[in-house]
């Protein structure tokens, strides 16, 4: 009996300490089977690849089946399957993966759910004014696809190649035609074209602004929308055009009459149009690559401290005008015939190109470091008087032939150097040019080119050699030292 109770006060220990121990939960994971990935997006036209994840199997066969084979084919091989989306839609696509792992072969299911998404046509911006751009793309086409653009009106909106709108004169809205190409391949023979239509672009009336004070112009200029811009009156104002970051003013047209104001730019418009201003300090430009045309018969000052496009004295004027370049690039100055304009270049300035029409009087001095690049006179008349000091540096002076056929009318070139300024090249292309070449101090004037019957004084105490050319000139040419 004693042993009986012995016993069982040993199993009840023992049970009693076996219930104390940790629980140790034994779990096997299931072994990675076969499969490719549960989900894909796939666009219209496009062909997306699959991998099929081996996981340590030996794939012997794969095959796939769309549910919907109108949205999406599917073609399968060992290694991946290929799916090709058809139309907007979504399906499933069962692959079968016969597999082979320590001798045992099976097959295994794994589903993909495919989305094909709509290809639409989308425009940046469906409201414009006459001249802004805006562009259409298509959304959800794939990387191999061309397009073809059209408009629906092209009175309302026009399109290029490229997709950019440009809104029309006539308010009301339009549609953009897209016609997709996709190119050939393995689901589909022969190229695939798809049509889509744009939502409405709308344009809208273009607003012109007429503006006589400072709060009138900064309102019209933030308007949004404004084609053009015109400054009239005649009050001495001061304008000053503020800086727009977002380049709100490349769609507007600046026209100024007013001719006893003075302007202050520091923007970038589409134009400028300088009809009349104060002749002290007409324009003071701090903007960006514009364009400015001189349309008036009264003289300007226009003072450039930043970059201009070009500057363009396009009307007779009575009196002269001024240009002032400091520290700045103007890429062209054109002076149309019949002008007087005096050009002086400063500081780190360069002007890119000069063209002198015909009976034109313009004197350019050019000091510091300033340099300029090409000069070219029309050779009918007038006088050009250029002088350069400090270190400036002109690369080029050509007087050409007048193209009119006239005779017997030259053009007076005067050329002085002094300091440490140096001219490369002066060229006499016309019969009737008259040159005078004056060098002083450590200036040079390194070539003198004649290829015509011009007649050429040069002089001077510079100790630089100047070298004439005469290869090219004619019987009558006349050179005197």
């Amino acid at each position: 009996m004693k042993k009986i109770r012995r016993y069982l006060a040993f199993m009840l220990i023992l049970a009693m300490a076996f219930i104390m121990l940790p629980q140790v939960s034994f779990k096997t994971e299931a072994a990675a089977k076969p499969s490719v990935a549960k989900s894909a997006t796939v666009f219209i036209g496009q062909i997306k690849n699959l991998s099929v994840k081996k996981n340590g199997f030996t794939v012997t066969s794969v095959k796939s089946v769309s549910s919907k084979r109108s949205v999406a084919q599917v073609k399968a091989t060992k290694t991946k399957v290929s799916i090709y989306g058809l139309r907007e839609g979504s399906t499933t696509v069962t692959t079968t993966i016969k597999a082979k792992k320590n001798g045992v072969t099976k097959s295994y299911k794994s589903k993909t759910t495919v989305t094909v998404p709509a290809m639409t046509a989308v425009v940046d911006d469906v409201t414009l004014k006459e001249g802004m751009t805006t562009m259409v793309w298509v959304d959800n086409a794939p990387d191999n696809a061309t397009f073809r653009y059209e408009s629906g009106n092209t009175d309302v909106v026009t399109v290029d190649s490229r997709g950019i709108v440009t809104g029309g004169s006539t308010v009301d809205s339009a549609i953009i035609k897209v016609w997709v190409t996709i190119p050939s391949n393995k689901f589909f023979l022969g190229d695939r074209e798809i049509y889509l239509e744009s939502e409405s672009v709308t344009v809208a009336e273009v607003n012109n602004a007429t503006v006589s004070t400072q709060d009138e112009l900064n309102k019209a200029l933030a308007s949004g929308g404004t084609k053009k811009v015109t400054i009239q009156g005649t009050s001495s104002t001061k304008f000053t055009i503020p800086y727009s970051s977002n380049n709100a003013y490349a769609n507007i047209s600046l026209v100024v009459n007013a001719p006893n104001a003075t302007v202050e730019n520091f923007g970038r418009f589409n134009s400028i149009e300088i009809q009349s201003l104060s002749s002290n300090n007409s324009w003071t430009e701090k903007g960006e690559s514009n364009y400015i045309s001189v349309t008036g018969n009264t003289p300007v000052r226009v003072s450039v401290l930043t970059n201009l496009g070009a500057l363009n004295f396009d009307s007779m004027i009575n009196g002269s005008s001024t240009v002032e370049l400091t520290n700045g690039t103007i890429k062209e100055i054109n002076i149309n015939k019949n002008n007087n304009v005096n050009i002086s270049t400063s500081g780190r300035s360069t002007l890119a190109k000069l063209s002198v029409g015909s009976a034109s009087t313009v004197y350019l001095n050019a000091f510091g470091d300033s340099m300029v690049t090409n000069i070219d006179v029309q050779d009918l008349g007038g006088t050009v008087s250029i002088g350069t000091a400090g270190k400036a540096r002109i690369s080029d002076i050509s007087v050409n032939r007048n193209t009119m056929g006239y005779t017997g009318i030259g053009t007076n070139l005067s050329v002085s150097t002094t300091d440490d300024s140096d001219v490369t090249y002066v060229n006499l292309n016309s019969a009737q040019a008259v040159a005078t070449v004056k060098v002083r101090d450590n200036s040079r004037v390194k070539n003198v080119k004649i290829t015509s019957d011009a007649v050429a004084t040069i002089s001077g105490n510079s100790a630089y050699e100047t070298y004439v050319d005469l290869n090219s000139a004619g019987s009558r040419c006349k050179v005197v030292f």
